[in-house]
């Protein structure tokens, strides 16, 4: 079927598969702009990404609990010493180093929050890209080659076909 003459095919495809829609549900629900892209392995690397994540914060924060809870009671000579074999500076070390992580992990998921919705509106915009299957690029060893006034030579040959 053809379209109206004063419609252009892009206009077309793009009112079909709009690029803000998958925008708009990645941020309302990570992972949904992929599945409206029609790429549902990104959205399982969503998912993957996110559950890393929140394994990430969760074991974090529980550590750092713990270390928090040993910390106050090598300072506290009231409570009864949880580590007695560690000092205070190795304790304060770990405590320190799971709540950098525990940190980390939140600006991972932020991160990876904006990423997935701008990757799904990426993708969707490139929905209407076409490429030429004429379109490849060759690489070809030369080893001990010969060409005219340079002899014999080592390297690659590059071979673009567009």
């Amino acid at each position: 079927p053809s379209l109206p003459k004063n419609v252009n095919k892009y206009d077309s495809a793009q009112a079909t598969h709009s690029p803000r829609k998958a925008a708009i549900r990645s941020a309302i629900l990570p992972g949904l702009g992929q599945i409206y892209n029609k790429k549902y392995w990104k959205a399982g690397v969503v998912y993957a990404g996110f559950g890393g994540l929140i394994y990430m914060f969760k074991y974090n924060t529980d550590s750092l609990n713990k270390y928090q809870n040993i910390y106050i009671s090598k300072l506290d000579t009231s409570i009864l010493d949880l580590a007695p074999n560690r000092s205070e500076a190795s304790i304060k070390s770990d405590r320190d180093f799971h709540r950098r992580y525990r940190d980390i992990s939140l600006l991972g998921f932020v991160g990876l929050y904006a990423l997935q919705a701008i990757d799904a509106n990426v993708d969707a915009h490139l929905k209407e890209f076409k490429v030429n299957k004429e379109l490849s690029l060759k690489l070809t060893p030369e080893i001990y080659s010969t060409k005219h006034n340079m002899g014999y030579y080592n390297g690659f040959t590059l071979t673009m076909k567009f």
